[in-house]
C-alpha cells in the first residue's frame, strides 16, 4: 500500500465513440489502447477518463479493464466515465454539460445507467437525438443499477461573464455537484476564479481537463492550441482512482493543483524519510503528513524512537527487549542513501520535535534541562544569564579578625605613662666608673726593708767598732725618724683620703644607680608611648580598612541590589513571544546585620555594629564566628541566584502560569512559526509531533495543529511530518497524506500504511482512532462541499 502521492489527472478525454453522439465531436482516428496509453505516458498522466457524450466507449474500457493490473505497473489508472447532457430547471434555467465518473469497473452497471438515462435497450443505440435529462432521472438510475457512488462535474461556459445566479450555484454545490469544470485556459482560470471569489465562493472545487477530441493532438483540445493549456494534479493513491478524486474534491485546497495558479505545489525541495525498512519490510512514508496510529502498545511510540535513534539507540528502559526481536531497521532517505536513524541526518536536516512535554507542562517553572530539551528539539535558544558568582569575603573577614586581635593585644598595653620622663627622653644622663678614681696613698713596699736597714746602719760595726759617729748616727737616727714621721703622716693622710674616697665611691654608686634608673624609667616610658603610638596608628589602618570592607559588603548585599538581580531578566523576541532567562527566587531580602550581628550590639551600619560586638567581647549571631555568620549569610543570599529559571512570555504574560493546554499550544505555535521560517530560508525539517492532542482540548487541536498544518501545505511550507496520534481529526481532518497503523501480534509490532483514498484501510483506521467516522464525514462539510455523498433513492 501507497501514501498519496501527486497524480496528473486528466478526466475529460473524448474517444471516437462521440462522433455518433455529437456532430463533429471527434476530429482524430480511432482511439485505441495503445495509442491512448502511448500520449498519457508522453505527458506522465497518471489518472484519466475516457468520457464521451452520452455514451460508454465498451470496447476500450473493456480493454482498459482486462490490462488494469498492467496499467499500474505503469502508474497509470482510470475512472468509468461519460459526458451527459442535462437539463433541470431547478437547477438551472439552460442545457448543461456534466462529467460523471462511476465507483465501478462493472461495465454492465454503468452501460445500464447510459441505457436508462436514454431510454434505449443498449449502448448502441444511443445516438445524436438522445435528450438531455434531469437530476432525478440520472440519481434513480444509478441506484437503481446497485451503483453506490458517483462523481459529478458540471461545466458553465464564460463564468466571468455571466455564471449561475448565487442561489442556484449554492444548489450546485450543496446537493449533487463534486466539482465545476472550467476550460482549459490559463486567463479563462483566473478570471473565472476571481468572478467566483467575488461571489464568495471560495471553496467551490475548480477543475480543468484537456477536453480532448483528437488523441493525435493530445493533450490540446478541440482547438488544437496547447499555448494557453494548463495541467492539473490531484492528490491520491493510483490504486484508487476514484477516490483520490473524490477525496481531492472534498479538499480542493490540500488535494489539487493546477500549473500556473496560486494553489498547493506539487514540487518541493526539502529532504525527507521516503521509506522505513524493518527486516527488509519497506513501509513507504509521504514526503508530506506521516500520521502512527494504532491501539495502546501497539508500537506508535516506539516506531518513532527507531526513527529518532535507530535500533540500537532506543530507549532501554521502555524498548530495549522489542527492539531485540527485529534483525534490522533504517530510514531510506529521500537521496536513496540508507540512514540508521535521524540522528545520522542533523547536520543535514532539522529535527523539530513536539513531545509530550507531560514535566514541563505541569511545572511552573522551567530549568536548566528543561531548557536543554526544549533548545534541541525546538531548535529555538534561550537568552543567557550566567549564575551570579560568589563573591570571596575572606579579606572582609580577615579584616575583622584582625580588630579582634588588636583589640585582644592593647588589653595588655598599659596606659600608665610618666610624663615627665618623656619630657626629658632628650636629656643626656652620664654616670662614672669607679676604677677612674685611683687610690691616693699606698703604702710602699721597700719601708720596712728601709726603716730596718737604717736601724741596723747605725749599729754596724768594723772590727767592733762604729763607723759612725754619734753624732753621724744621731743624723742617721734623726732621718730615720723623719721618714717614719713623714710616711705615718702620709699614711694618715692617705686614710683621710681613702675614707673620702669610699664616701665618693658610695656616692658614685647611688649616683651611677638613680642615673641608670632614671635611663630605665625614661627607655620605658618611651617604649609605652611608641607602643601606644603604633597600636594607633595600626588601629586606625585597621578601622579604615573595615570601614571600606563594610561599606563594600553593605553594597554587595544592600536590598536595592538584591531586588535589581532579583527582576534581572535577559529577553530575547521570539516572533511574537519573548524568551526570558531569569534567576529562581521568590524569597524577601534578609537584612545582613540582623542575620550576623546580636539584636543587642546592632547599630546603624554594620562597620558600627562589629566594633561595638567586638569592644563588647561579645559573640556574634547565634553565639557564632564573624565568620561562620558571614558564610551563613552569603550562602543563603547566593543560593537566591545560583539556579537559572527560563520562561516563554506570550503577550507580556508568562506561560508558566497558564494551563498545560495553553502551555501545548504555545509551543505548538513555535513549532509552526520555525517551520515555516526554515521553509521560507530553504532549510530542509523534518517535524516529529508525539501525540499533541494529550494536552489540547479540541479547539486547541483544531486550531493549533489541524489548521495549521493544511494552512501550511496549502501554502507549499510544510516539510515532512511524522506524527504519533490517537486523533482522528489530525489524521482525517488535516488531510494526512499517509496514515501508518501499528499492530502488535505475539509481542512484535508490524506496521501497515494507506492514504485516505484506501476505504478498506481508512474504516479500519475510523474504529482505532477516537471520533474516525465522524471525522471523516465532517472531512470536507466544513469546505463547502459535501463529502460523503449518501445518494437516496427519490432524489
Amino acid at each position: 500500500m501507497l501514501p498519496s502521492k501527486w497524480l496528473k489527472t486528466d478526466l475529460h478525454i473524448h474517444s471516437h465513440i462521440s462522433k455518433k453522439t455529437k456532430e463533429n465531436d471527434y476530429d482524430g482516428c480511432n482511439l485505441s489502447y495503445d495509442k491512448l496509453v502511448q500520449a498519457l505516458k508522453k505527458e506522465k498522466i497518471n489518472l484519466f477518463s475516457i468520457t464521451d457524450h452520452n455514451t460508454l466507449n465498451v470496447a476500450l474500457y473493456k480493454e482498459l479493464i482486462e490490462r488494469r493490473e498492467e496499467l499500474i505497473e505503469n502508474d497509470l489508472n482510470f475512472i468509468i466515465g461519460a459526458e451527459i447532457d442535462f437539463k433541470d430547471e431547478e437547477i438551472h434555467d439552460e442545457i448543461f454539460h456534466m462529467l460523471i465518473y462511476f465507483d465501478t469497473y462493472d461495465l454492465t452497471k454503468a452501460t445500464k445507467v447510459l441505457t436508462d438515462i436514454s431510454g434505449k435497450k443498449c449502448i448502441e443505440e444511443i445516438d445524436k437525438n438522445t435528450s438531455p435529462i434531469t437530476l432525478s432521472k440520472f440519481f434513480r438510475s444509478v441506484f437503481e443499477n446497485g451503483i453506490q457512488n458517483v462523481i459529478t462535474i458540471p461545466h458553465f461556459n464564460k463564468k466571468d461573464k455571466g455564471i449561475p445566479p448565487k442561489d442556484q450555484i449554492d444548489r450546485f454545490v450543496y446537493t449533487v455537484f463534486n466539482a465545476l469544470e472550467d476550460s482549459n485556459n490559463r486567463n479563462n482560470l483566473v478570471n473565472s476564479l476571481k468572478a467566483f471569489k467575488n461571489l464568495d465562493y471560495n471553496d467551490v472545487p475548480i477543475v480543468v481537463f484537456s477536453d480532448n477530441h483528437n488523441i493525435d493532438i493530445y493533450p490540446r483540445g478541440k482547438a488544437g492550441d496547447d499555448s494557453r493549456q494548463t495541467s492539473m494534479y490531484i492528490l491520491g493513491n493510483i490504486n484508487f482512482p476514484f477516490n483520490s478524486v473524490k477525496s481531492a474534491f472534498q479538499d480542493v485546497n490540500t488535494r489539487i493543483s493546477i500549473e500556473g495558479l496560486e494553489m498547493r505545489s506539487t514540487n518541493s525541495n526539502h529532504k525527507y524519510i521516503k521509506a522505513i525498512n524493518i527486516d527488509g519490510c519497506i513501509l513507504p512514508f509521504s514526503e508530506y503528513q506521516n500520521t502512527i496510529i494504532g491501539g495502546f502498545g501497539s508500537g506508535k511510540s516506539f516506531l518513532l524512537d527507531m526513527i529518532l535513534k535507530g535500533k540500537r539507540n532506543v530507549d532501554k528502559d521502555r524498548y530495549s527487549e522489542l527492539a531485540g526481536k527485529y534483525e534490522s531497521f533504517n530510514i531510506i532517505f529521500s537521496d536513496e542513501t540508507p540512514r540508521e536513524s535521524l540522528l545520522e541526518v542533523n547536520e543535514e536536516v532539522k529535527i523539530i520535535r513536539f513531545e509530550q512535554y507531560k514535566d514541563i507542562y505541569f511545572k511552573t517553572i522551567l530549568l536548566e534541562p528543561d531548557r536543554t530539551l526544549l533548545e534541541s528539539n525546538l531548535h529555538i535558544k534561550f537568552p543567557e544569564l550566567n549564575t551570579v558568582e560568589k563573591f570571596d569575603e575572606t579579606e572582609f573577614k580577615n579584616a575583622v579578625k584582625d580588630l579582634k586581635e588588636n583589640y585582644e593585644r592593647t588589653l595588655h598595653i598599659t596606659d600608665i605613662i610618666s610624663y615627665d620622663a618623656i619630657s626629658r627622653r632628650n636629656e643626656k644622663a652620664y654616670s662614672f666608673k669607679e676604677e677612674q678614681l685611683q687610690k691616693m696613698y699606698e703604702s710602699p713596699g721597700y719601708f720596712e726593708c728601709l726603716i730596718e736597714g737604717l736601724t741596723s746602719e747605725i749599729e754596724r760595726k768594723v772590727v767592733d767598732r762604729y763607723i759612725y759617729s754619734d753624732q753621724e748616727k744621731n743624723n742617721i737616727d734623726s732621718s730615720k725618724e723623719l721618714i717614719i714621721a713623714k710616711n705615718n703622716e702620709y699614711k694618715s693622710l692617705s686614710y683621710e683620703i681613702e675614707s673620702i674616697l669610699a664616701t665618693l665611691s658610695a656616692k658614685i654608686i647611688n649616683i651611677n644607680e638613680t642615673v641608670r634608673k632614671d635611663n630605665a624609667n625614661i627607655s620605658s616610658n618611651i617604649q609605652i608611648f611608641e607602643d601606644i603610638k603604633e597600636d594607633i596608628k595600626d588601629y586606625i589602618i585597621i578601622l579604615r580598612d573595615l570601614k571600606n570592607k563594610s561599606v563594600k559588603f553593605e553594597k554587595r548585599y544592600s536590598k536595592e541590589k538584591y531586588d535589581e538581580l532579583k527582576n534581572l531578566r535577559a529577553e530575547k523576541e521570539l516572533y511574537n513571544y519573548k524568551l526570558i532567562a531569569k534567576y529562581n527566587t521568590d524569597e524577601e531580602y534578609a537584612d545582613y546585620i540582623a542575620d550576623i550581628i546580636k539584636n543587642p550590639f546592632r547599630r546603624d551600619s554594620l562597620f558600627h555594629s562589629i566594633i561595638y560586638t567586638i569592644h563588647s567581647e561579645e559573640t556574634f549571631k547565634q553565639s557564632q564566628t564573624f565568620d561562620q555568620r558571614v558564610d551563613h549569610y552569603t550562602n543563603d543570599y547566593y543560593s537566591n541566584f545560583d539556579t537559572v529559571c527560563y520562561d516563554i512570555y506570550d503577550n507580556d504574560i508568562s506561560i508558566m502560569k497558564k494551563s498545560a493546554g495553553e502551555k501545548a499550544n504555545v509551543i505548538m505555535n513555535i513549532i509552526f512559526r520555525i517551520i515555516e521560517e526554515y521553509s521560507l530560508s530553504g532549510v530542509s525539517s523534518i517535524v516529529i509531533l508525539d501525540q499533541p492532542e494529550d494536552n489540547l482540548d479540541n479547539k486547541g487541536i483544531q486550531k493549533e495543529v489541524v489548521d495549521r498544518i493544511r494552512g501550511m501545505k496549502v501554502n507549499n511550507c510544510l516539510p515532512q511530518l511524522i506524527c504519533v496520534t490517537h486523533n482522528a481529526n489530525i489524521s482525517i481532518a488535516a488531510d494526512s497524506e499517509n496514515i501508518v497503523l501499528a499492530k502488535k501480534v505475539d509481542g512484535k509490532c508490524s506496521y501497515i500504511a494507506s492514504g485516505i483514498e484506501n476505504t478498506d484501510f481508512i474504516e479500519e483506521v475510523c474504529m482505532i482512532v477516537e471520533g474516525g467516522q465522524d471525522a471523516l464525514k465532517k472531512r470536507g462539510t466544513k469546505f463547502n462541499i459535501p463529502i460523503i455523498k449518501e445518494l437516496e433513492r427519490g432524489i
